[in-house]
């Protein structure tokens, strides 16, 4: 909602809105790489993953405070807004990358991997799906069915307080495996430096695949994302927002009963890979 809130809060055009988060993209390509060195040094006793997970959340929510509520509506303008929506992605960057190493330190196991990516999928899924549910469907009616200050305040104190939770439940279930010695390879190995990336980028052509597949894949998203696209098909087209929603949601439930056949093909094909090769050995 963060182009209702620019219009809204800031006075910013929608579609200048769209340009904005559009090139926030780029942004991506910048903070991702950074936060590897910064993710190899972080070593306390309270952990690393926890540790990155707190911050990145306690970044992320200072922004949305400040972009819905603390400045919104306020007579600022862009430079604000694009200030503000930096700190976001800061933020953002620092809670999801971490939050993705997860499933390699939990387990090693073939079959287990699969498994947790099923179930990430599925919250990935069914939480914004609920909370998509409870602010179009019930939340915005409250406030005269139209997205105002009040509705955008209310919205981003309610995620704000899930985010939270959550944020904590995944502390506690990674608490056992967030020790220092669950990151010490079995063989001495350096700190991350830039020429190892380089490196990487400059002779992996797997790699330089994948990152082409999933920037050209983000850019679509971004941009069929965007609300003046939402608006314009579910609020002029289809003329209701709320049946909107719930269309979506519908949906996006076959994307969990993929996922879930992926996993299992997955687990099977690795299986019947690590029994060749054990085989062959």
């Amino acid at each position: 909602m963060a182009s209702y809130s620019a219009s809204i809060g800031y006075g910013i055009t929608t579609a200048a809105v769209g340009i904005i988060l559009t090139c926030s993209r780029i942004l991506d390509g910048i903070t991702d790489p950074l936060l590897a060195f910064v993710y190899d040094r972080v070593n306390t006793r309270f952990g690393k993953l926890r540790v990155l997970l707190v911050a990145g959340f306690l970044i992320e929510a200072a922004a949305l405070y400040g972009m819905f509520t603390g400045f919104s509506s306020r007579g600022l303008g862009l430079p604000v807004f694009a200030l503000l929506y930096v700190v976001y992605i800061i933020g953002y960057t620092v809670t999801n990358m971490t939050a993705q190493t997860i499933p390699a330190i939990m387990t090693n196991d073939p079959g287990q991997r699969p498994t947790i990516g099923v179930w990430t999928t599925a919250f990935n899924y069914l939480v914004p799906m609920a909370m998509s549910m409870v602010m179009n469907v019930v939340l915005l009616p409250m406030f005269g069915g139209q997205y105002n200050q009040a509705f955008l305040t209310a919205a981003c104190n309610m995620t704000l307080l899930v985010a939270a939770v959550g944020t904590v439940l995944v502390c506690l279930g990674v608490s056992s495996y967030d020790k220092p010695e669950t990151f010490m390879g079995t063989k001495k190995s350096e700190p991350l430096k830039m020429s190892d990336i380089i490196e990487v980028l400059l002779h992996n052509k797997p790699l330089q695949c994948y990152i082409a597949s999933n920037a050209s894949d983000k850019l679509a998203q971004q941009v069929a994302s965007q609300a003046i696209i939402n608006t314009l098909f579910n609020g002029i087209l289809i003329g209701n927002m709320g049946l909107a929603t719930i269309l979506t949601v519908i949906s996006m439930v076959p994307s969990i009963f993929f996922a879930a056949f992926g996993a299992k093909y997955v687990h099977h094909h690795c299986q019947y890979l690590l029994y060749g090769r054990c085989h062959r050995l």
